[in-house]
């Protein structure tokens, strides 16, 4: 499960209905690619929106299939949670980034990634990992009638 850090909170007024998850990613990708590097507080409050978004999203779904699945299949729930923490670290990177480029400050004399590299990276593997969920956790909770916890996408075509 990913770690909610209050940094990552967003900023008040921010749309927070239960929108798919995809959405929040679509926003993201459609503004680093309008902005670039030009913006670098509107990107950096881009990235703690979604991110905040994508912590909240998973919460609910431990909150909700992870009980369930440990019983059920102990080995596909600790991929997906060994995966959950992978993407957990990935995004704490994604935000050190964004804040270090907000302050214009470089993290070390080692080039690093910029934020659009690392989101292009998070966001290719986390629709990748939902795609993975889409095929084969959802199938075995709705034959055990567990509801998709809100924010999952609606269809496999609208996680890619």
């Amino acid at each position: 499960m990913f770690v909610c850090q209050p940094a990552a909170r967003p900023y008040p007024g921010t749309k927070r209905r239960n929108r798919p998850i995809t959405a929040y990613l679509r926003e993201l990708t459609e503004l680093l690619t309008q902005t670039g590097t030009r913006d670098a507080r509107r990107v950096q409050t881009g990235v703690n929106i979604c991110a905040w978004q994508l912590r909240q999203f998973a919460a609910r779904q431990y909150e909700t299939y992870y009980p369930f699945l440990h019983e059920y299949d102990p080995v596909l729930a600790n991929r997906l949670e060994d995966r959950h923490l992978k993407f957990a670290s990935a995004l704490d990177r994604l935000e050190c980034a964004a804040h270090s480029e907000t302050l214009g400050q470089a993290r070390s004399c080692v080039p690093a990634p910029t934020v659009a590299q690392l989101w292009r990276r998070f966001n290719r593997d986390y629709r990748a990992h939902l795609n993975e969920q889409a095929a084969t956790l959802l199938p075995v909770l709705s034959r055990y009638e567990i509801a998709p916890v809100a924010g999952t996408p609606a269809t496999i075509n609208s996680i890619l």
